[in-house]
């Protein structure tokens, strides 16, 4: 018997008012050339009508769990979610996690097995991802980390560059395929983190211990972030302070030592000092100015102190900025 073909694969996604996404994403992987075993799907408490469409749309299939939540733990928390079910209920020997905006071609599956070859250190298998509105490939998604790991450096050029596959440090969850080895050796998505930033520190976990390789043949296509030029939404910003706050986190818990860590949190540290100053001095900000520094100097307490799960409410947030009168400032 062919060992790829009896390997068993399980499929996670994650969903938050966002059904006709999940939908499409879950009929793409069941049309896979390699079918997977099971489809796991986290509901991260999405209103009543999504649920409903949800709920109606899994009774299609008979191999699709469906996880409802009642609170969101945002993505890092579903993804954690699903995969500890996975794990305990459902032993797969790969488990493929799925961006819910995410929809790969019918052989993507087929192509990142292929991929592993006869390696036994595999430990994660990225597909290359191409941008459904525009039609370019997503290559800022794969990534190397800075000495002190406070940035994130491209690990690919030009799409001509890339080879069959190619080593990397980290990604995103659009399409990984992780190996059952590396859940078993490194444990499950950090889901203390909510969102932004638990999809690099999970490749990045898996990159330490085992090889993970980008598959240039197998292709997945993503929704591409459509903005209005460099103009941001104070509606946004609590997805800043995400970011910044898990970056800490990571660099605490990945810098190679003592004075590495120091030297990467005092650089971090400078880079959101600039970023308070430039609130305050750019007229764009005028009247969020202080919302916009509060907000930065709470990621970074909260990034020292270890403070984490969901220290923000994105609903909460939100409704305060639009009750303000919420404007688009540069």
């Amino acid at each position: 018997m062919d060992k790829k073909k009896s390997q068993k694969i399980v499929a996670i996604t994650v969903t938050f008012n966002t059904s006709q996404y999940v939908i499409r994403a879950i009929d793409a992987i069941e049309k896979q050339t390699r079918k997977v075993d099971n489809i796991v799907i986290v509901d991260n408490c999405s209103n009543a009508e999504e649920k409903n469409r949800i709920e109606n749309y899994v009774c299609k299939y008979s191999n699709i769990k469906l996880i409802s939540l009642n609170e969101n733990t945002g993505g890092a928390g579903g993804f954690s979610r699903g995969m500890e079910y996975a794990q305990n209920s459902l032993h797969p020997d790969w488990f493929w996690l799925m961006d819910d905006d995410a929809c790969p071609e019918e052989n993507c599956l087929e192509e990142l097995l292929k991929g592993a070859g006869t390696e036994e250190d595999v430990g994660c298998l990225i597909p290359l991802i191409k941008g459904m509105d525009k039609g370019q490939y997503q290559l800022y998604h794969y990534k190397r980390e800075s000495r002190f790991l406070v940035r994130d450096i491209p690990a690919v050029g030009a799409l001509e560059e890339i080879p069959s596959k190619v080593l990397v440090e980290s990604s995103s969850f659009v399409g990984p395929l992780i190996a059952g080895a590396a859940v078993q050796a490194l444990g499950i998505v950090d889901g203390s983190l909510f969102i932004y930033g638990d999809d690099l520190e999970y490749i990045y976990r898996i990159s330490r211990g085992f090889k993970v390789y980008l598959i240039r043949s197998a292709v997945i296509h993503h929704r591409d972030i459509l903005t209005d030029g460099m103009i941001v939404s104070p509606l946004a910003w609590w997805k800043d302070y995400y970011q910044y706050r898990n970056r800490l986190f990571f660099i605490t818990k990945y810098a190679q030592s003592g004075m590495e860590r120091q030297i990467g949190k005092m650089i971090f540290g400078l880079m959101l000092l600039k970023r308070m100053l430039f609130a305050l001095l750019q007229k764009e900000y005028a009247g969020y100015r202080a919302k916009r520094i509060r907000l930065l100097w709470k990621a970074w307490q909260d990034g020292n102190h270890n403070k984490r799960g969901r220290t923000i409410d994105p609903v909460e947030y939100c409704a305060g900025i639009k009750g303000t009168g919420g404007k688009k400032v540069g």
